[in-house]
């Protein structure tokens, strides 16, 4: 999804806000949990850039109010990944907190890159 550098950096504090939610809801629901048998539906990376994506367009929609209802779709699209494999993500992600956060680490570690990048600090 083409968003300027300015408006990707700018929406790190929106992905922080979710990561910290998330945390927070699934926190205490797997103390000691170990490392997943199975993998996830795709890897992690298309993960990370997914969520990235789903971020900035729904924080795009809320600010200008610009994109469709197909927006889902469309990111899903863009990475080869069908609804259902989103789905079965979510779900295998859901039931191993850890891999969740690293993901969401993964992806504030990314926006924050591209925030010094754009601001000429690195």
């Amino acid at each position: 999804m083409p968003f300027s550098q300015p408006t990707r950096w700018t929406l790190a504090g929106a992905l922080s806000c979710a990561v910290f939610g998330t945390v927070l809801l699934t926190a205490g629901c797997a103390p000691g949990e170990e490392a997943p048998d199975e993998p996830p539906p795709f890897p992690d990376s298309v993960f990370v850039d997914i969520l990235i994506d789903l971020h900035l367009a729904s924080a795009r929609a809320q600010h200008w109010n610009d994109i469709g209802p197909g927006m889902k779709d469309s990111v899903l699209a863009h990475y080869g990944v069908t609804r259902e494999q989103y789905d079965a993500a979510v779900e295998f992600y859901s039931a191993h907190p850890k891999a969740y956060l690293d993901a969401y680490n993964a992806a504030l570690d990314e926006l924050n890159v591209e925030r010094f990048t754009t601001d000429g600090r690195q």
